[in-house]
């Protein structure tokens, strides 16, 4: 929110580096840029880091605009995106 309580009309996103999967079945490896770098000092000191990502292949109009979607592990059971790891968003923010 800004002063006021207005809300902003425009959000700006900046990458600060990329997913990328490796050959590896499940893994990914993190990109960070150089410039990101010094920002991870010491992050060895913590057990667990949560990484959100933008899913720019899924990234779409007609995509944003589905909102619920059926369960690949429960055929015929449909649910709102946000209750379950669906690749649809509004915001591809995963």
């Amino acid at each position: 929110m800004t002063r006021n309580n207005e809300k902003p009309s425009v959000y700006e996103l900046r990458p600060i580096g990329y997913v990328h999967a490796s050959d590896a079945e499940g893994s990914y490896i993190l990109e960070i840029d150089e410039a990101y770098r010094p920002a991870l000092k010491e992050m060895e000191q913590f057990s667990h880091v949560m990484i959100f990502w933008w899913a720019d292949k899924m990234d779409s109009k007609d995509k944003r605009n589905i909102m619920t979607t059926e369960l690949p592990y429960a055929p015929g059971v449909e649910v709102g995106v946000f209750a379950c790891r669906s690749e649809y968003r509004p915001n591809p923010l995963l």
